[in-house]
């Protein structure tokens, strides 16, 4: 995040709650870290993570709270595995101060967590220099992504067969831009009535869509699920390189994943544009498909909304989508989530 006098360290989580200072930019932001293979304190029943937390007022008096946890995912119970995922969120952002930032990354393959955290670098610091992100963000946002997928291809990271997904949300003046390419999620919480609803303000983009399955197959590519020795198919649709196995990505743009960039596969961000109405618009919630693979938007905001604030929001989705992940599979995905209330 963003430095300011409202930032701080989440009290007594010192076995887990770590994060690193960085300089991007001539700004200063809070980044998680990886911590796989660090003690766990068996009272959380959490896998390492990272989280805090900052408060911002803006003008006309509405109080932002913002706050971010990313969770280590699992190779099987208790074997923790690197975390892939990675995040930023600035409460001042830009030349004049006056926007707010954040993103979500998910990486993926043998180098997804230097796709995430190459990327999460590169798009800040461009972003940062930007002299046109308040009055083009589109635009501007748009050349950054394919600056980020660029400069990743020229850089010692081998992106052959990884990268990451990157969910962007920028707000400045009542108006929030979302940027997206993977299958993270930016969902809007809105008061209905007596309880909430959601609007989704990113699209998850899947092979089998529509548009993303033509765009693959018309560049060469194959659209379809792995099979089982049967011919039964297995999981999800995946995008592959002509008759061949490989890349089998779960995705239909990522930034990185040379070989699946290759079939039509894209960086191309897909825009999302909302006026916020904070008589009605309550939360911001951005999180890696460790929290959609069995949370859907709408029990996302139940949930979020029932915390009493943005810091045990965030909490609470990390951890129901640990004890889902832990209902349904043997293994656990690296798990991210930030949740930005305004009151």
């Amino acid at each position: 995040m963003g430095q300011s006098n409202s930032t701080k360290e989440s009290e007594g989580q010192a076995g887990l709650d770590k994060y690193a200072r960085e300089d991007e930019g001539g700004r200063r932001r809070l980044s998680v870290i990886t911590l796989a293979g660090e003690a766990q304190n068996p009272a959380e029943r959490l896998p390492p993570n990272s989280q805090l937390e900052a408060t911002r007022t803006l003008d006309g008096g509405t109080v932002v709270t913002i706050a971010c946890m990313s969770c280590a995912g699992t190779y099987a119970p208790d074997a923790y595995k690197e975390n892939q995922d990675d995040y930023f969120a600035y409460e001042n952002f830009g030349r004049s101060n006056n926007g707010m930032m954040f993103c979500v990354m998910d990486g993926h393959g043998v180098a997804g967590r230097l796709a995430s955290s190459f990327v999460k670098t590169n798009l800040s610091t461009n972003l940062a220099k930007s002299d046109r992100l308040e009055t083009d963000p589109k635009g501007v946002l748009r050349q950054a992504f394919f600056a980020a997928h660029t400069d990743l291809q020229n850089s010692r990271v081998d992106c052959t067969c990884s990268g990451t997904t990157c969910v962007l949300a920028y707000i400045l003046d009542g108006k929030i831009v979302v940027a997206n390419a993977g299958d993270s999620r930016c969902v809007l919480a809105q008061r209905d009535g007596t309880g909430f609803k959601h609007k989704d303000l990113s699209e998850d983009h899947k092979p089998e869509l529509p548009l993303e399955k033509s765009r693959i197959e018309s560049s060469g590519g194959r659209v379809e699920p792995m099979k089982d020795i049967r011919a039964e198919p297995i999981g999800p649709a995946r995008v592959w390189v002509g008759r061949e196995m490989y890349p089998g990505l779960a995705m239909s743009r990522s930034i990185g994943d040379s070989i699946a960039q290759s079939v039509g596969v894209s960086c191309e961000p897909q825009f999302m544009e909302h006026t916020l109405d904070f008589s009605v618009d309550a939360s911001i919630i951005l999180g890696s498909d460790g929290i959609w693979e069995f949370i859907d938007s709408e029990e996302a905001v139940t949930i979020a909304m029932a915390a009493g604030s943005a810091k045990e929001a965030a909490n609470l989705l990390c951890r129901e989508a640990l004890r889902r992940w832990g209902d349904e599979e043997e293994v656990c995905d690296d798990i991210t989530a930030v949740v930005i209330r305004f009151e």
